[in-house]
């Protein structure tokens, strides 16, 4: 609790905050994170944030679904941690961005790791990126933005999550 607490006070998480309530969500997020650790719990209350009606509460049955990553309007990529993104799994997404959400109104692909995808993958990635369908948000995910063509930085609005300073942590805990 208190580390999605001190996450929700960061200014990317407020920018991204105002605007879902302003309706103006970009269509493709890059998150940077310094702690790769941490990279996965981020993109769950990122993600959260994105799909929950309340804004990501941490309580409601999406954004339970959603930390599982069992949410049925969104796929995670690479499905084990520390795998590569192959031109395969970019094949899926494209193919599945054209079926409408299920269960809200976006859908979101979170590509965690998106350091890791082939360069294969990143050219099909990019012509969906250009001009991905209204209901599609995408959230590419890194902790080595410069590993990425800029031709996918540039498609991408840019949100770096850092270390949360110590004195913010001990303050939290009093």
């Amino acid at each position: 609790m208190i580390y999605e607490s001190l996450v929700k006070n960061t200014a990317a998480y407020k920018i991204a905050a105002r605007d879902k309530a302003a309706g103006r969500l970009s269509h493709a997020y890059l998150v940077v994170c310094q702690d790769g650790l941490y990279l996965r719990r981020y993109l769950d209350l990122f993600a959260a944030l994105l799909l929950c009606p309340a804004n990501g509460c941490g309580t409601c049955r999406i954004c339970s679904l959603v930390g599982r990553e069992k949410y049925a309007d969104m796929t995670v990529f690479p499905a084990e941690e520390g795998d590569k993104i192959k031109t395969e799994d970019i094949d899926f997404l494209v193919e599945d961005s054209y079926i409408k959400p299920f269960e809200g109104d976006k859908k979101l692909y979170v590509l965690a790791g998106a350091e890791n995808m082939t360069p294969a993958a990143q050219n099909k990635l990019l012509k969906t990126l250009e001009e991905p369908p209204a209901y599609v948000v995408f959230i590419l995910a890194t902790t080595e933005p410069q590993k990425l063509p800029a031709t996918i930085l540039s498609r991408c609005q840019r949100f770096d999550f850092g270390r949360i300073p110590a004195h913010q942590i001990i303050e939290r805990l009093h």
